[in-house]
């Protein structure tokens, strides 16, 4: 009986390793295929629905690692860091935001030029024909899915089941 147990702890184990290596690929690897993806759009296509998809693919991204994580690993979604959340996250938020928009992009663009890397000019022009609000949205969906898939849980006692 006691072999029965252990055979399928292990079982629960190598199930529970095989979610967490496949969605730590996935919240790795996911935002540079669907980049590399996006990249070779149809002509036929316009390009806003390129960006929508893609946006949607970010999103699908996140889904399933949290799915995941949630409900396979067994992890509490307080765990993720949704119970330590304040206003004051949201001020330091634009505050970032802020220096890299005003100082980071400049000089991201400033070293580029200067080491003949190419340019953001091409990116810029297509950016450019896309309307405001949707930008404003697809920064702050990308950067939380950034945020979301780069946290690691907190540590616990009861493992967060």
């Amino acid at each position: 009986m006691a072999q029965h147990f252990s055979t399928l702890s292990f079982a629960m184990r190598m199930r529970s390793s095989v979610t967490a290596v496949l969605g730590l690929a996935l919240a790795l690897a996911g935002p540079a295929a669907v980049a590399f993806v996006s990249r070779y759009e149809a002509d036929s296509v316009p390009p806003f629905v390129i960006h929508v998809l893609s946006l949607a693919g970010i999103i699908l991204i996140v889904l399933v690692v949290f799915t995941l994580a949630w409900r396979i690993e067994g992890i509490a979604l307080r765990r993720f860091g949704f119970a330590r959340v304040a206003w004051s996250s949201i001020v330091i938020g634009l505050a970032l935001a802020l220096v890299f928009v005003t100082v980071f992009g400049p000089l991201a663009y400033w070293v580029v030029a200067q080491l003949k890397i190419g340019n953001f000019d091409d990116g810029l022009l297509k950016l450019a024909k896309l309307p405001t609000w949707y930008l404003v949205v697809t920064i702050v969906i990308v950067a939380s899915a950034e945020e979301l898939l780069s946290i690691s849980p907190t540590p616990s006692k009861d493992c967060g089941r």
